[in-house]
């Protein structure tokens, strides 16, 4: 689109503006009324509603996409994508979830040194 185009359509939304608008002005009050009903319907009688079904459907529609990300990914995590098993993983956080308490952290020196010695020993 050149210049001359862009100008021209300058133009005639301008002259189409204000066509429509001088014959705005000559409409009889119930012509008006009426057109201003159709415009409130076009934009707001529909749009009520489609959102009382949406509304309807969003809770119940919300929960299964949840509940079916959630099941992909625990799919995903303990059948990863080169085939291994990460069920020993679960394992390790029930450990450290659990509110008993660990001798392990209580001698955590020992296990430092024990470490150390098995690998200068291996």
């Amino acid at each position: 689109m050149d210049m001359n185009d862009i100008d021209r359509e300058r133009e005639f939304v301008h002259k189409s503006k204000s066509i429509l608008d001088e014959a705005e002005t000559t409409l009889d009050t119930n012509v008006l009324s009426q057109l201003e009903e159709g415009r409130h319907r076009a934009l707001y009688g529909k749009e009520r509603k489609d959102s009382r079904k949406w509304h309807r459907f969003r809770v119940p529609m919300l929960g299964v996409a949840t509940a079916a990300v959630v099941v992909i990914s625990a799919m995903l995590y303990l059948h990863g994508p080169n085939g291994t098993n990460h069920l020993y993983d679960i394992a390790d956080i029930e450990i450290l979830a659990s509110s008993e308490t660990i001798d392990f952290y209580n001698e955590l020196d020992f296990c430092t040194w024990l470490t150390q010695e098995r690998e200068h020993a291996g």
